[in-house]
This record gives C-alpha cells, sequence and structure tokens, in this order.
C-alpha cells in the first residue's frame, strides 16, 4: 500500500483526474467531495499522509476543513496541499492561523500535483 492521500474536491473532472494520476505514481487515494466528508474521514482515521485540498467546496469547504485542523492539532500530522484560484498562501495562512506552504493555483497539470503531494509527504516525514 502507498502514501495515503485524500482528495478533497466538489469538481467531478478534477477529482476524477487528480485520483487516476494519483493511484496510477503509486498512492492510495481517498476522496471526499465536500467539507463534511473530508471531516469525517480525516476524523475517522486511518490518517492520510497529505491532504489535497479545494477551498470552493460545499458544506463546510476548505475553509471550514482548516479550521478544523486549526482546533484538532493531532490532524495536523500531514502535510495541506492547498487547491484554489483564488487567494495566495500567505493571505491563507494569515487567515487561517495554519502555514499554508503549498498551494496550487487551478488549472494546474497533474506533474504539478504529483511533485508537491510528493514533497509534501517527504516534508511530513523527515
Amino acid at each position: 500500500m502507498g502514501p495515503r492521500v485524500l482528495i478533497a474536491d466538489a469538481d467531478d473532472v478534477w477529482l476524477d483526474i487528480c485520483e487516476r494520476g494519483l493511484c496510477e505514481s503509486g498512492f492510495t487515494v481517498e476522496t471526499a467531495q465536500d467539507g463534511l466528508a473530508c471531516l469525517a474521514q480525516l476524523q475517522r482515521g486511518p490518517q492520510p499522509d497529505v491532504v489535497v485540498l479545494e477551498l470552493d467546496m460545499p458544506w463546510g469547504g476548505g475553509d471550514g476543513v482548516l479550521a478544523m485542523l486549526r482546533e484538532e492539532a493531532r490532524l495536523l500530522d500531514h502535510g495541506v496541499v492547498i487547491v484554489t484560484g483564488r487567494v495566495p498562501p500567505d493571505v491563507l495562512s494569515a487567515r487561517t492561523g495554519i502555514p499554508i506552504s503549498r498551494c496550487l493555483r487551478k488549472p494546474f497539470h497533474l506533474d504539478v500535483l504529483l511533485n508537491l503531494v510528493g514533497g509534501a509527504r517527504m516534508a511530513c516525514a523527515g
């Protein structure tokens, strides 16, 4: 079983592309299409090595997930890659209180995501 990745994105097309690409690269992938499903998977465990989190999701969205991660420090053991088209990482860090160093703006190439997910996983393991 490869490194675990949780992808949370409401866009079915992006979710499918990212899931297939990560699976083909040896990752074990779970998906969530809204903030509540993402939170449920994080709380249920086992914890992913990396969370790929789209901010613009229904039902709490990425902002809600980030707020919960801030409150539940035990869930911050994994890397977070933010996917958005609206705000840069420094604004996100100030707004959420969580350092956000990995941020992708849509649209992006799958290779960029693979590199970021691999790098986030290595940073957490290191």
